[in-house]
């Protein structure tokens, strides 16, 4: 049987954000899901989840496979999974985009990107 890709899987681990931003659940939901549909991906669905004291987790369910993101704002950290099975789209533009949206520097953030092949 041939492998094949089934999609690439991008891992964005961003630092230096402020509390305020990574303890807002409607801003985060807002800069994920407009760079998935700019993106050309579907959401079929979402999971929110504002962690007491602070945190926020959010799932994207994508026609071509699920985002997610996760903060610690008392750490200034965040980190965003993003995997989608259309090869079209430009993903590794996504870790710019939610950079500036974030008030991230470009020393301030990693992008892994792994192919997806079985």
């Amino acid at each position: 049987m041939e492998r094949e890709s089934l999609g690439q899987h991008f891992i964005i681990d961003l630092k230096s954000v402020s509390f305020e931003i990574l303890n807002n659940i409607t801003y985060l939901y807002s800069v994920l899901s407009t760079a998935c549909l700019k993106h050309n991906m579907t959401i079929l669905g979402s999971v929110r989840h504002q962690f007491d004291p602070q945190g926020v987790s959010i799932v994207l369910l994508l026609a071509e496979s699920h985002a997610s993101i996760h903060t610690w704002p008392e750490k200034g950290k965040v980190c965003v999974d993003i995997y989608s099975c259309n090869l079209e789209t430009p993903l590794g533009d996504i870790a710019k985009e939610l950079a500036e949206s974030l008030g991230v520097q470009s020393t301030d953030y990693t992008i892994q990107a792994i192919e997806r092949i079985i």
